[in-house]
């Protein structure tokens, strides 16, 4: 008895951090138990990191921001760098080229049957006087189209009523257009198509600046940080 008092003394209070982690092409879930209160974990060892994201200048933008239902200001757009922690007590987190272009669009009417890309183009530089176009995303197939996935989801509202609804939700990506680590304009055109023919076109036109991480960081930091 005396024993098992112990071990319980020693994980009480303590959270318990699940990481995903890719190793070898495949999903590793690893335990981690990390103090209360959101201290630092006790995990030794140290990663490499060499990262990078792309950040949507707003400013300067229209169109493709995420959590705006369609079909006026097109699917959300995200740009996917393969960002990938290998190792367990140290490693290192890593983004690979190329890169993806990422969408994703919720229909809430549930009136959307396809969504179809028709342009898309990526310049790099776009100000500066040595701008180029990407040739991965001009060898692409278009017009490309993707179908809706019906969700249906149920819900209790007032006086105990069920309430039953269904959306649609379109999402997918473009792999292997992004070439650079540099700001790129991306303008893509497309159209949604309702479930009666009705062409709903938009147009999104977006910067995007990279951002850079390049440093040695403590095992416990990186992962209490996934």
């Amino acid at each position: 008895m005396k024993k098992s008092s112990v071990n319980v003394g020693l994980i009480v209070g303590v959270s318990v951090l699940v990481l995903l982690l890719a190793v070898g092409g495949g999903v590793v879930a690893v335990l981690v138990l990390a103090p209360p209160g959101g201290g630092p974990s006790p995990i030794g060892g140290t990663f490499e990191i060499d990262t990078v994201t792309f950040e949507l200048d707003q400013g300067r933008s229209r169109g493709g921001l995420s959590g705006i239902d369609p079909p006026s200001s097109g699917p959300g757009i995200r740009i996917d760098t393969n960002t990938e922690l290998r190792g367990l007590y140290g490693g290192t987190v890593k983004s690979t080229k190329p890169y993806a272009i990422g969408f994703d669009a919720t229909d809430s009417a549930g009136d959307m049957d396809r969504l179809e890309f028709t342009r898309i183009e990526v310049t790099y530089n776009p100000d500066a006087a040595d701008a180029a176009i990407e040739p991965a995303v001009e060898a692409l197939e278009l017009p490309r189209a993707v179908g809706a996935r019906e969700i249906k989801t149920v819900n209790s509202g007032t006086g105990g009523r069920i309430i039953r609804s269904t959306v649609r939700v379109f999402s997918g990506e473009f792999a292997g257009v992004i070439t650079r680590d540099e700001p790129f304009r991306l303008v893509i055109e497309g159209r949604f198509i309702t479930q009666d023919g009705t062409d709903v076109p938009f147009t999104i036109d977006q910067y995007w600046e990279p951002r850079f991480e390049r440093a040695t960081r403590p095992a416990g930091e990186v992962l209490q940080d996934k």
